[in-house]
This record gives structure tokens, sequence and C-alpha cells, in this order.
């Protein structure tokens, strides 16, 4: 786990499987999250570690990497429901990896909704299940 320190240099594109989370096959269920709690760094802390390891995803998309990993914050969510990382706490500090990524996630999107209204970026950026839909 000692690489989600830093977030590599830009590289487009990149795979799903180049981010420190992701084990074997990204598109298989489970896959998208395969993080020891046990194997954090000495000192960092479990909700530090989870914050860096959203920077890193954060990174990945923005360097145009998303279609590497379609619906990658639904496959990462379901990874740590099926792992049960969402229930998980390192046994140091009783902190959740999973509550620091999801906690930098949705800072990220509240400085994100700042600049965009939301049923305009809708209209214009449909999901893929909204492809699908149509």
């Amino acid at each position: 786990m000692a690489q989600i320190i830093a977030y590599p240099p830009v590289v487009s594109p990149r795979p799903a499987a180049a981010l420190p989370f992701v084990s074997g096959d990204p598109l298989r269920v489970g896959n998208c999250w395969k993080v020891d709690a046990d194997s954090i760094p000495e000192g960092l802390g479990a909700f530090k570690a989870g914050e860096l390891l959203a920077a890193h995803y954060l990174a990945f998309l923005r360097d145009g990497n998303g279609t590497a990993l379609p619906g990658g914050l639904m496959q990462i969510v379901s990874s740590m429901g099926k792992n049960g990382a969402l229930d998980k706490r390192h046994a140091g500090d009783g902190e959740s990896i999973a509550a620091g990524f999801m906690a930098t996630i949705d800072a990220s999107l509240r400085v994100a909704i700042r600049t965009t209204e939301p049923e305009q970026f809708i209209a214009h950026h449909p999901s893929e299940i909204t492809r699908k839909a149509a």
C-alpha cells in the first residue's frame, strides 16, 4: 500500500488496474476494492489512507481515464460492500479506509457542483445508464 502516497505522472490512457486499490480484472465484481486495512503504512491512519486512495481515483478521472472503468464509483462501492470494507475499522485507530475514500469523493463533488448546474450537466453528459435506457 506504499504506492498510495503519490499519484504517478499523467499517463493517458491509464488502465484501471493501475489504481492502487484495484486487483485483477476491474470489471469483475469485487475487484475494484482490494485494500487490506492492516497494510496501512505506520503513522498514516486509515481515514487518511482512504483520502489518498480517493485522490488517486480523482486524478485518474481528471486525466481522462473514466472510460477505463465504466460506472467506476458504482463498481468501487459494490466491491467495498462485497469485501466488507464498509464495516471494517483499522485496528490501530478505529477509522475506516472506506469512510476516508467516500468523504473525499463527497468533498470533491461539493466543489465541482459550484461550477455547473446539475440539470444542464446531465442533459449534456448522460451517464451510461441513461444512454442504455434511451
